[in-house]
């Protein structure tokens, strides 16, 4: 979305389960300063669109995160859900780089997980590594990008990616890994970007870098003899 512009956001929540859901059903997103009640009850698989528009008001280019969440009652207790979203606005003006790094388990969904939050799986399961990279400034970018897992630098190829070499004004380059086996231990994966102005100018080149990380749980093993 352009800076400043109206951003259409629309949620759709489901009844996936076997019992009806009862008012009050309350769906919030403090990112938007949604707030409200949906009305009626939801009958088991039936659904309910709500939609809201939203403007970011910044000058700048930047990206916002964002999550809603639904709660209602059935008659063995509460339930609840949330789900995320990614709004990118762009500026018209000069040059801008977002980058997301994001894991997950395979087939998603996929988060921004850091050392201060990291994902916590089981040692084994199915993982994927997902790259965003978005030009959110106004001229066109050379582009280069560095992945680093646990230390060591890897080129994306080795990911099965294959990266641009430029990316127009909101452009956007987003790769998902083969699936991998998660190995016990702190794992930290960290992409880098820097993006230089095309032709070139006196304007300087951006960076920005996004990191993901994962953690296996404690596993204790007791063998009777």
């Amino acid at each position: 979305a352009a800076s400043g512009g109206d951003v259409r956001v629309g949620v759709t929540v489901t009844n996936t389960g076997e019992l009806t859901i009862t008012a009050p059903i309350t769906l919030a997103d403090a990112a938007i300063g949604l707030d409200v009640t949906l009305p009626g009850e939801l009958a088991p698989g039936a659904s309910t669109l709500y939609t809201a528009t939203h403007t970011w008001d910044n000058t700048v280019s930047s990206f916002h995160p964002n999550t809603a969440s639904v709660s209602g009652q059935t008659v063995l207790g509460p339930v609840s859900d949330s789900d995320g979203a990614l709004v990118t606005t762009v500026s018209p003006q000069g040059a801008g780089l977002v980058v997301q790094k994001l894991v997950g388990p395979e087939g998603g969904p996929f988060r921004d997980d850091t050392e201060n939050d990291p994902l916590l799986v089981d040692a084994g399961t199915q993982l994927q590594w997902q790259w965003l990279v978005t030009n959110v400034g106004g001229v066109e970018l050379s582009l280069t990008l560095t992945d680093t897992l646990n230390g060591d630098e890897y080129d994306l190829a080795d990911f099965g990616c294959t990266a641009p070499e430029t990316l127009a004004p909101g452009e956007s380059f987003t790769c998902t890994s083969p699936a991998f086996s998660a190995e016990a231990g702190l794992h930290t994966n960290r992409l880098a970007a820097d993006g230089c102005p095309l032709p070139p100018s006196q304007e300087p080149c951006v960076q920005d870098d996004g990191t993901a990380v994962y953690i296996t749980r404690p596993q204790l093993v007791v063998t009777k003899i």
